[in-house]
């Protein structure tokens, strides 16, 4: 039995107010009763490289970032093409944003370690076109398990 509080249940004894309002309080109330921080990045991940235009994230696979058929759930596989994006898109921009990403999954991702390699396809002063491979490394062989594009918008950049 779940002993966790119902947050629905909470919810509905919030006055209705503006949704604003009331999304700050789910925003506030959903860490302290499900005991998950708020957007966490997975323990171990890794930022190996980071030089100009380019960007590499690496994350041991654990048994906890797995969905229920045995392979890491897209959504950690989605963080990592997101970070690697922008980080790439950063180290030519300055501190930045992603400000669209479009993910394709490939297969499973399947293995001991999941690198996502990013790199800019093309910059300005304010925004850069990046794209990232997401493999899975297995016994020293990788597989391509998503590509990822985005762009990535320099933060404070004013015409």
């Amino acid at each position: 039995m779940d002993c966790k509080p119902d947050y629905r249940k909470e919810l509905e004894r919030i006055p209705q107010q503006s949704r604003e309002t009331r999304y700050e309080r789910t925003v506030r109330f959903w860490p302290t009763h499900t005991g998950v921080p708020a957007l966490q990045p997975p323990a171990g991940t890794r930022l190996d490289s980071f030089e100009s235009g380019k960007a590499v994230l690496t994350l041991p696979v654990r048994k906890e970032l797995k969905q229920q058929h045995g392979f890491v759930h897209g959504g950690v596989v989605s963080y990592l093409a997101d970070n690697a994006l922008t980080y790439a898109g950063g180290s030519v921009l300055g501190d930045s944003v992603t400000s669209e990403y479009k993910i394709n999954y490939l297969r499973p991702a399947l293995g001991d370690t999941l690198i996502a390699r990013a790199s800019v396809l093309s910059a300005g002063r304010k925004q850069a076109v990046c794209q990232c491979e997401v493999v899975a490394l297995h016994q020293d062989e990788e597989r391509m398990v998503a590509f990822a594009q985005g762009t990535i918008n320099r933060v404070g950049a004013r015409e």
